[in-house]
Formats: structure tokens, sequence, C-alpha cells
């Protein structure tokens, strides 16, 4: 028996080496954690931002729909604040046949520089848009 297995075995301890690799792989697993955290928190703030574009679209899609294009003219870009977001929403409206209009909602906005849009559509019977 070598000397060196017999003095382990009486000090019964940790090496340096043995204190190093696992201090390499609790770091190595914290960064993993914390590299997963991240990414469900910046999944969660895409979604929730998402989320709100389509509440910001409905509602001028509503709008557009109920009052004959409401506060928001055609082709007119307007910024709406939800959520501590900025969105521009755009209305496009087309005149597709006789008595049918297609009204278009675009919503904008700028996740972390990177442009997002959503966009709705719907026909209305339109006596009422001019």
């Amino acid at each position: 028996m070598c000397a060196w297995s017999s003095w382990r075995r009486e000090a019964s301890g940790l090496t340096l080496v043995e204190c190093a690799v696992a201090m390499g792989v609790a770091v190595t697993l914290l960064l993993v954690l914390t590299s997963v955290w991240q990414a469900v928190l910046d999944g969660r703030a895409k979604l929730l931002a998402r989320q709100h574009a389509l509440a910001v679209a409905v509602s001028c899609l509503e709008q557009a729909t109920e009052a004959g294009c409401g506060e928001l003219a055609p082709g007119q870009t307007r910024v709406v604040a939800a959520g501590g977001r900025a969105f521009s929403t755009t209305l496009r409206r087309q005149h597709v046949a006789d008595g049918l209009w297609r009204l278009e909602v675009t919503v904008s906005w700028d996740e972390r520089g990177t442009p997002q849009r959503l966009t709705l559509v719907r026909d209305v019977a339109g006596a009422g848009l001019p």
C-alpha cells in the first residue's frame, strides 16, 4: 500500500483539489440556474408585451368598429401606453365591396432593440363608415 493512501485515510478531510472541484461544480450549477431563470423572465416579459399589444389592438379595433374609426383616423399613428410600454397604433381602412369595409389595426413596439408588430383585421358592414 502506498504512503499517500494511508495518510489520506487518517486525515479524513478534503484536499484542496477536492474543494476546488466542488466549488467549480457549484459555480457551474449556479450559472446554469441563473441562465434558466433569465430565460424564463425574458419569455414572460415578451409574453406580457404581446398580451398588452393585443389588448391595445382589440380596443382600437372595437373603437373603430363602433364609432366609425373612433379617435384614430385611418392612416394616423397614435402612441398608447400600456403596461409600462409605448405602443404605436395605426388604423388602415379599405373598401372591399359595396357596404363592406376592412379595418386593420397594427400595433408596433420595441422589444430590446427589436421592432415587434401585431396586426388585427376585421371586415365590417359599414353603413356608418365614411
